[in-house]
């Protein structure tokens, strides 16, 4: 009994999906379909698993995944965890190409998830004391799939705490040919625990347990037969 429980254990411990792509033209052989490009793997929802089928492949529009129903196509937005920022294609993938970052390093919390079609931008957890190093493209976020979101712990004096950044100036002069449009790159600041009121260029971040990473796992590159894939979610 011991030993058939260590068993069960190891094997789902793995995500059990489909073979690797360096794989496909073998299965497409032993599936007998036509072409390689005709090879299928993607998900079941009626059986509630992985499925190997020969179907002539389709495209489907950015952030979008396919999946079968029926035997047919049928398509859903990628999960909160991945993105699909170009066209989806039934041959060579079996989920949404791109995992969205975690915002996970140090003093780093999620500030959107944004879209299907689009990765997730990040900030600095200003509550923690927590401050981005370097400017970056947008005053109040980063997206780390294009720059560097790397937070620093900012040290400030007893009964001081970091602001969320700049204080919002725009609305202290009503002439439009002198009023600043654009938000310039914030500088969190140390401020009394007292003048913490006010408005700033960066909203406040309301949960400190806001911050949710991916927790998906990146798929094992072995072929594990289809008939061994019972549950999966999908």
């Amino acid at each position: 009994m011991g030993v058939d429980t260590k068993v069960i254990s190891f094997v789902t411990a793995y995500n059990l999906t489909c073979p690797h792509p360096g794989q496909w033209e073998l299965r497409a052989k032993v599936k007998n379909c036509s072409s390689i490009e005709n090879y299928v793997c993607l998900f079941d929802a009626v059986q509630l698993t992985f499925a190997e089928i020969c179907k002539k492949p389709q495209l489907e529009r950015k952030g979008n995944k396919l999946f079968l129903n029926k035997g047919n196509f049928d398509r859903k937005p990628c999960s909160p965890t991945h993105y699909q920022p170009f066209r989806f294609n039934s041959f060579g993938n079996t989920n949404c190409t791109h995992l969205k970052s975690p915002c996970s390093e140090e003093g780093q919390v999620i500030a959107d998830n944004h879209t299907s079609y689009s990765d997730r931008s990040c900030r600095c957890d200003y509550r923690r004391g927590f401050a981005l190093i370097v400017n970056t493209s947008q005053p109040c976020s980063c997206m780390p799939s294009k720059e560097d979101c790397s937070c620093y712990l900012k040290t400030c004096s007893m009964n001081e705490v970091l602001s969320q950044g700049n204080q919002d100036k725009k609305n202290e002069n009503n002439n439009d040919d002198t009023k600043d449009k654009t938000l310039e790159n914030v500088d969190y600041n140390c401020i009394n625990e007292t003048q913490q009121q006010g408005t700033y260029q960066c909203p406040s971040i309301l949960n400190r347990g806001s911050r949710t990473p991916a927790t998906d796992v990146v798929p094992v590159d072995v072929f594990v037969p289809i008939s061994y894939i019972k549950g999966k979610s999908f």
